[in-house]
């Protein structure tokens, strides 16, 4: 089961979802995880450029730059997860709303995150 269907599973379950519902969370979540895919690559070998900067004792400066290009990237994947949080929040009845707000999304924030249901999503979500 992909992380789209758990994390779908999981909001049909917290939050009594409509079949309407079920599939526009499915589709809004596919394309976030679409629209991720290249700039979650990108991260990873920023992370692994600086990893190898820190390893050959690489000047400040270079280190700096690098760890810009890690914040950037992680910055941009986050802002397309909480598009997508907001899409789905968006779907969502007044009373659903209440039980999102109550904290049944898990984790940090409304929709997830680190220890919720689709965060964190990289390296290991495929």
């Amino acid at each position: 089961m992909s992380w789209v269907e758990r994390k779908t599973q999981f909001l049909a379950t917290r939050l009594t979802l409509s079949d309407s519902q079920k599939q526009q969370v499915m589709s809004l979540y596919t394309a976030s995880d679409q629209n991720t895919e290249t700039l979650e690559t990108k991260l990873l070998q920023a992370r692994r450029a600086l990893r190898d900067a820190t390893k050959r004792n690489a000047p400040d400066g270079e280190i700096d730059q690098l760890a810009t290009t890690v914040g950037f990237l992680f910055g941009q994947v986050e802002a397309v997860k909480a598009k997508a949080d907001t899409a789905v929040y968006n779907i969502l009845t007044a009373e659903q709303r209440q039980k999102m707000d109550r904290g049944y999304g898990g984790g940090r924030g409304m929709m997830g995150g680190p220890g919720g249901p689709g965060g964190p999503r990289f390296p290991e979500r495929r």
